[in-house]
Protein backbone atom coordinates (compact mmCIF):
# COMPACT_ATOMS: atom_id res chain seq x y z
CA UNK A 1 0.00 0.00 0.00
CA UNK A 2 1.25 3.67 -0.90
CA UNK A 3 0.65 5.90 1.93
CA UNK A 4 1.84 9.70 1.76
CA UNK A 5 3.06 10.84 5.56
CA UNK A 6 2.11 14.41 6.05
CA UNK A 7 2.73 16.88 9.12
CA UNK A 8 1.90 19.98 8.08
CA UNK A 9 3.76 22.99 9.04
CA UNK A 10 0.25 24.80 10.40
CA UNK A 11 -0.22 22.72 13.53
CA UNK A 12 2.97 20.90 16.02
CA UNK A 13 5.27 18.64 14.82
CA UNK A 14 4.86 14.90 16.34
CA UNK A 15 7.59 14.34 18.62
CA UNK A 16 6.82 10.74 18.77
CA UNK A 17 7.21 8.43 15.32
CA UNK A 18 3.30 8.63 14.36
CA UNK A 19 2.24 11.08 11.25
CA UNK A 20 -0.16 13.84 11.58
CA UNK A 21 -1.54 12.56 8.55
CA UNK A 22 -1.54 9.24 6.38
CA UNK A 23 -2.90 10.11 3.46
CA UNK A 24 -3.55 7.02 0.67
CA UNK A 25 -4.93 6.69 -2.62
CA UNK A 26 -5.64 2.83 -2.10
CA UNK A 27 -8.65 1.46 -0.71
CA UNK A 28 -10.84 4.53 -2.47
CA UNK A 29 -8.48 7.10 -0.90
CA UNK A 30 -8.54 7.34 3.01
CA UNK A 31 -6.50 9.43 5.77
CA UNK A 32 -5.82 8.65 8.41
CA UNK A 33 -5.37 11.29 10.99
CA UNK A 34 -3.42 11.21 14.33
CA UNK A 35 -4.81 12.84 18.10
CA UNK A 36 -5.08 16.39 17.94
CA UNK A 37 -5.33 19.04 20.86
CA UNK A 38 -5.77 22.49 21.55
CA UNK A 39 -2.25 23.28 20.71
CA UNK A 40 -0.77 25.84 18.60
CA UNK A 41 2.28 25.46 16.01
CA UNK A 42 4.44 26.05 18.68
CA UNK A 43 2.75 23.38 20.89
CA UNK A 44 1.54 25.66 23.47
CA UNK A 45 -1.76 24.30 24.53
CA UNK A 46 -4.83 26.67 24.42
CA UNK A 47 -7.91 27.51 25.83
CA UNK A 48 -6.49 25.89 29.61
CA UNK A 49 -10.00 24.43 31.37
CA UNK A 50 -12.19 25.27 28.97
CA UNK A 51 -13.28 22.31 27.30
CA UNK A 52 -16.00 23.70 24.66
CA UNK A 53 -12.68 26.31 23.69
CA UNK A 54 -10.35 22.97 23.68
CA UNK A 55 -12.76 21.67 20.79
CA UNK A 56 -13.52 24.60 19.01
CA UNK A 57 -9.50 25.03 18.29
CA UNK A 58 -9.38 20.71 17.77
CA UNK A 59 -11.50 20.75 14.94
CA UNK A 60 -9.28 23.78 13.62
CA UNK A 61 -6.17 21.86 13.80
CA UNK A 62 -8.10 18.89 11.97
CA UNK A 63 -9.54 21.12 9.26
CA UNK A 64 -5.75 22.70 8.67
CA UNK A 65 -4.06 18.79 8.41
CA UNK A 66 -6.78 17.79 6.24
CA UNK A 67 -6.37 21.13 3.83
CA UNK A 68 -2.48 20.20 4.18
CA UNK A 69 -3.58 16.69 2.36
CA UNK A 70 -6.03 18.20 -0.54
CA UNK A 71 -9.35 17.46 1.81
CA UNK A 72 -11.93 19.65 3.76
CA UNK A 73 -14.53 18.71 7.02
CA UNK A 74 -16.66 16.74 4.47
CA UNK A 75 -14.45 13.69 4.13
CA UNK A 76 -14.39 13.16 7.58
CA UNK A 77 -16.25 9.55 8.34
CA UNK A 78 -15.12 8.83 11.44
CA UNK A 79 -13.30 10.35 14.80
CA UNK A 80 -12.43 9.04 18.13
CA UNK A 81 -12.63 11.25 20.73
CA UNK A 82 -10.78 10.76 24.02
CA UNK A 83 -11.86 13.46 27.03
CA UNK A 84 -10.64 13.53 30.62
CA UNK A 85 -12.61 11.66 32.69
CA UNK A 86 -12.99 14.78 35.01
CA UNK A 87 -14.49 16.62 32.46
CA UNK A 88 -16.78 14.60 30.82
CA UNK A 89 -19.98 16.61 32.06
CA UNK A 90 -18.84 19.88 31.30
CA UNK A 91 -18.43 18.17 27.58
CA UNK A 92 -21.98 17.53 27.49
CA UNK A 93 -23.03 20.37 29.50
CA UNK A 94 -21.54 23.07 27.38
CA UNK A 95 -22.14 21.49 23.75
CA UNK A 96 -18.46 20.65 23.28
CA UNK A 97 -19.36 17.50 21.45
CA UNK A 98 -21.41 19.04 18.82
CA UNK A 99 -18.48 21.72 17.96
CA UNK A 100 -16.52 18.23 16.69
CA UNK A 101 -19.37 16.83 15.40
CA UNK A 102 -21.33 19.36 13.32
CA UNK A 103 -17.65 20.53 12.39
CA UNK A 104 -17.23 17.13 10.21
CA UNK A 105 -20.97 16.88 9.51
CA UNK A 106 -21.77 14.01 11.75
CA UNK A 107 -18.95 11.93 11.76
CA UNK A 108 -19.41 8.31 13.40
CA UNK A 109 -17.57 9.00 16.37
CA UNK A 110 -16.44 7.40 19.64
CA UNK A 111 -16.19 8.89 22.93
CA UNK A 112 -13.34 7.55 25.59
CA UNK A 113 -12.54 9.11 29.08
CA UNK A 114 -9.42 8.63 30.25
CA UNK A 115 -7.73 9.59 33.46
CA UNK A 116 -4.92 11.48 31.45
CA UNK A 117 -3.93 12.39 28.40
CA UNK A 118 -0.35 12.97 26.71
CA UNK A 119 -0.40 16.71 28.08
CA UNK A 120 -3.17 16.75 30.27
CA UNK A 121 -0.62 18.10 33.47
CA UNK A 122 -0.52 21.26 31.22
CA UNK A 123 -4.27 21.70 30.58
CA UNK A 124 -5.15 19.30 27.27
CA UNK A 125 -8.47 18.28 28.24
CA UNK A 126 -9.26 16.30 25.00
CA UNK A 127 -7.81 14.82 21.64
CA UNK A 128 -9.40 13.88 18.86
CA UNK A 129 -8.36 11.88 15.63
CA UNK A 130 -9.98 11.19 12.51
CA UNK A 131 -10.64 9.06 9.25
CA UNK A 132 -11.16 10.71 6.02
CA UNK A 133 -11.96 8.84 2.93
CA UNK A 134 -11.46 10.87 -0.80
Amino acid sequence: MKKEIINPDTVVTPVAPYATLVKTSEMKGMAFLAGQVASDVENHILCVGDIAGQAAVVAENIKKCLAAAGLGPEHVVSTTTYIIESVREAYFETGAFKVILEAFDHPADTLIGVAALNGSERGVLMEVSAIAVY
